[in-house]
């Protein structure tokens, strides 16, 4: 982080991104305290640099080239990190999906399936809407799978992700009703060539053994298992229904069987609005994310059995006795348990 001095000297893109976001942390807590002070006095506040300026500011460092108009957060970290924790896109990763890349991946992945189910959630239980989503979230299950048995994952890293999982899986509701619109893998190929981007049609990724591979985890395994949790509508894509048809298929299934959504069920008032309030809170999803502590060291995102061998050791070892048995050093997901009521683990 440059000081202001060697920012002046050297006023490249990345050093003005490190002097510039400590700057608006500053202005922005500046501005807050002497609000907070107006409101307790009743006393005005005269600020000697407006905190709405910062934009104009902004602006005139990126028009004179001091600043990048297309840096992000991925590219910044890469520059920095080592080359061991470089975190790809999803181009990169289609040329390259080496074990270490895709779990750089897919963690980011099953954090953003999960907020949007967590904001749909919410908007639901807030204003008695359903939702509809383009892609279930469960079905991370079955694409984790399929990678790991063509080798684009490895044993350890599928265990982590796992157990990841299993620790943002709490509270989550299962789907009431999935729509599975078959089509067949020759078909999705050959879509692909035509039609897909560069790097999917010259992807290490996709191939057409994959595609089948992933029908057959779907067909076989994980619509059969969540039929016992949920309503399955399927349809083939050459036989696809208007919407009316649709919507009157849907209005003939039982929403009221007693043998599907067991974690709907929630008769009382007051556990329904807990509920809805914690879904609400981002402090605590925010927590789930961070899943342990001892995960922010990075070899252990990809290399997790460093993790287990390490906490192994110390387990023996009286020194750290007290160390092994606190309850931060322990998986974040088993203080939990909810694996109990979910389909896969």
């Amino acid at each position: 982080m440059p000081s202001p001095a060697e920012w002046h000297l050297n006023p490249n893109a990345h050093a003005s991104v490190r002097l510039l976001r400590p700057l608006l942390q500053t202005m922005s807590y500046q501005l807050r305290m002497g609000l907070s002070h107006m409101f307790s006095t009743g006393q005005g506040i005269v600020m000697d640099r407006s905190y709405w300026s910062y934009y104009a500011i902004l602006n005139i460092l990126r028009d004179f080239g001091y600043v990048s108009q297309d840096i992000n957060t991925r590219e910044f970290h890469n520059d920095y990190c080592l080359p061991r924790d470089h975190m790809p896109s999803p181009a990169e990763w289609h040329l390259n999906p080496n074990a270490h890349a895709s779990v750089r991946l897919l963690r980011p992945l099953l954090q953003t399936m999960s907020y949007q189910l967590r904001m749909g959630l919410s908007h639901m239980f807030s204003t008695g809407q359903g939702i509809v989503m383009d892609r279930s979230y469960w079905s991370y299950y079955a694409i984790l799978n399929i990678l790991r048995d063509f080798g684009y994952v490895s044993q350890d890293s599928y265990d982590f992700l796992l157990e990841y999982k299993v620790s943002i899986d709490y509270s989550l509701k299962m789907p009431r009703l999935i729509i599975f619109i078959d089509k067949d893998p020759h078909a999705i190929w050959e879509d692909i060539q035509k039609n897909g981007k560069d790097y999917q049609k010259g992807s290490k990724v996709y191939s057409l053994e994959l595609l089948q591979a992933m029908d057959r985890m779907y067909k076989e395994e994980w619509l059969p298992r969540m039929s016992t949790y949920c309503h399955i509508l399927q349809y083939n894509e050459n036989e696809i229904k208007t919407l009316d048809d649709v919507v009157f298929d849907i209005e003939q299934l039982n929403f009221d069987d007693t043998n599907k959504f067991p974690d709907w069920r929630l008769t009382v008032d007051v556990e329904l609005e807990r509920f809805r309030a914690q879904l609400q809170d981002e402090h605590f999803w925010t927590r789930m994310f961070n899943v342990n502590r001892l995960l922010h060291l990075s070899e252990w995102w990809t290399e997790p059995n460093a993790q287990k061998t390490q906490l192994g050791l110390m387990k023996y070892d009286p020194r750290y006795y007290w160390t092994t048995n606190n309850w931060d050093i322990k998986p974040f997901f088993q203080r939990y348990q909810s694996w109990t009521r979910l389909p896969f683990y």
